[in-house]
């Protein structure tokens, strides 16, 4: 199947997904438009829907190398967390969710020359609470 008019081949599972996604974001921007009593023209829903593939597309490349990059064959939680520490809502959300703990004490030991984290910060970055919620302060610190 030849993406329109690109010469790009797409595979017939990623049609259904783009299918399903664009249909997906027009059921939101129809809630979003009743809400707030406005449109949206198929043009920018397209473009909504264009712009979460892409997004999604990237994060799992990331998801997949943070996942390899730990010698594990499947993404966690952890990977999800990693993926999402530069966008502080999303972070908190993802908190809230998943209870907070970085990775319920499956955290390995750093392999440094110690065993522990190194004072220089080297050591496995992992999102708790409290952790979570100063990189939030931040980062809403630094946008303001």
């Amino acid at each position: 199947v030849s993406a329109s008019g690109t010469g790009i081949s797409v595979s017939e599972p990623s049609r259904d997904y783009k299918i399903s996604l664009h249909y997906a974001v027009d059921k939101l921007c129809d809630s979003v438009a009743t809400q707030q009593q406005c449109k949206f023209s198929p043009e920018v829903v397209a473009a909504i829907a264009e712009s979460v593939h892409r997004l999604a597309q990237t994060y799992s490349l990331d998801l997949e190398s943070f996942a390899r990059h730990a010698k594990r064959s499947t993404v966690g939680i952890d990977d999800v967390r990693l993926c999402a520490r530069r966008n502080p809502q999303l972070l908190r959300h993802l908190l809230t969710l998943g209870g907070g703990g970085g990775g319920g004490g499956r955290r390995k030991k750093s392999r440094d020359n110690g065993g522990g984290d190194s004072a220089g910060g080297t050591g496995p970055m992992v999102l708790d609470e409290g952790t979570a919620d100063s990189a939030v302060s931040a980062a809403e610190a630094a946008s303001c």
